[in-house]
C-alpha cells in the first residue's frame, strides 16, 4: 500500500496471482468489495465500521460515493475526505476478514471458501475439527514446492484442564487452544 503525505488518499496493490480456494482469481475487486461491506454500519456484529468511519457517509450509513475506486485489476484507491492515519491498523485487525462474493455467514461452513493453505473438511467443535491442504493454494516455497507441506491439522477438544496439563508436559500435544 501507498498513502498521500497529507493521508487522504491510499493505493492499495493486490498481490497478483492470489486465489480463492476454489480456484476463483482474487483481485482488486475483491478488496474493493470487502472494503464497502466493512463500511455498512447497519450490517449485524459489523465492527469494523467504526474503524473506516473517515470512509462512511453519516447520511447513509454506507460507503462515501466514489471514496473507494479500483482502478484496475489490482489496485484499489481510497479518496478520503479527511487524513485519517489509522486504516491500515484497522485493516490488519482480526475482524477484518476478506470474504468472496456471495459470503452469506449462515451458510459459511456448508462450503468455506478462502485463500489460506487449508479448508474446512469436518467441523465438530466439541469432538474434532478438521482442515485440509487446499488444492488451489496460490503460495509455494522457494524451491517451488507446492504449500502447505501438510495434508491436514486435526483439532481436538481436551476438555479437561488436568489431561490438558498432562498432554501439554507429556508432548502428546502440538497446541493448546480454546476454539469456539
Amino acid at each position: 500500500w501507498y498513502i498521500s503525505d497529507d493521508a487522504g488518499h491510499y493505493t492499495l496493490k493486490v498481490r497478483r496471482g492470489v486465489r480463492w480456494n476454489d480456484g476463483t482469481p482474487f483481485d482488486a475487486a475483491d478488496v474493493a468489495r470487502n472494503i464497502t461491506r466493512w463500511c455498512y454500519r447497519g450490517a449485524p456484529g459489523n465492527s469494523m465500521a467504526g474503524r473506516f468511519d473517515v470512509l462512511i457517509d453519516p447520511a447513509t450509513g454506507r460507503a462515501i460515493a466514489g471514496a473507494i475506486e479500483q482502478t484496475d485489476s489490482h489496485t484499489v484507491e481510497l479518496h478520503l475526505p479527511r487524513p485519517d492515519i489509522s486504516l491500515i491498523a484497522g485493516m490488519a485487525d482480526y475482524p477484518a476478514a476478506i470474504v468472496p462474493d456471495g459470503f452469506d455467514a449462515e451458510t459459511m461452513f456448508e462450503n468455506p471458501v478462502g485463500t489460506g493453505p487449508f479448508t474446512l473438511d469436518k467441523r465438530d467443535i466439541d469432538n474434532e475439527t478438521v482442515v485440509v491442504r487446499s488444492d488451489n493454494y496460490w503460495r509455494t516455497a522457494e524451491n517451488g514446492d507446492q504449500l502447505p507441506y501438510l495434508d491436514s491439522v486435526v483439532f481436538r477438544p481436551i476438555p479437561d484442564e488436568g489431561t490438558r496439563l498432562d498432554a501439554a508436559v507429556s508432548g502428546t500435544t502440538n497446541a493448546m487452544m480454546t476454539l469456539r
